[in-house]
């Protein structure tokens, strides 16, 4: 929430959300505030599995919520799953730099928001 707040102060418009947890009232509450007041929040659906419950704060109503998929299409083995999800970008396998001069390949729904979020940044700009 406090990092939330000092988003808020530093007038950003965009933010990605790599954390997923139960419900909890005072998270819904700032950031349905922030996104009433314009702020854009993109968040990873979470990697406990396609039976597990909605996360958040990707499953609140004015989150973009994000999941991962694959080369094919197929969405990520042990990414939460539900009606909540709005979109799925590429999140299974993506090769990140790991150190100076290595990579390593790794997975999941927080790998995937990132590239939804730049495409929202995109069209903001794009719209301006």
């Amino acid at each position: 929430v406090l990092a939330f707040d000092w988003l808020r102060r530093q007038d950003v418009q965009i933010v990605n959300v790599s954390l997923a947890g139960p419900y909890n009232p005072l998270l819904e509450s700032i950031v349905t505030a922030l996104a009433d007041q314009g702020m854009v929040i993109v968040a990873a659906v979470g990697n406990e599995g396609p039976d597990a419950d909605p996360r958040y704060p990707a499953a609140f109503d004015p989150v973009i919520a994000v999941t991962a998929i694959d080369a094919e299409q197929n969405v990520f083995r042990r990414a939460v799953q539900g009606a909540h999800v709005d979109y799925a970008a590429p999140g299974v396998d993506v090769l990140i730099q790991a150190g100076q001069e290595t990579g390593q390949y790794v997975s999941g729904a927080s790998f995937a928001a990132p590239f939804v979020a730049l495409r929202a940044l995109i069209e903001s700009l794009a719209a301006a």
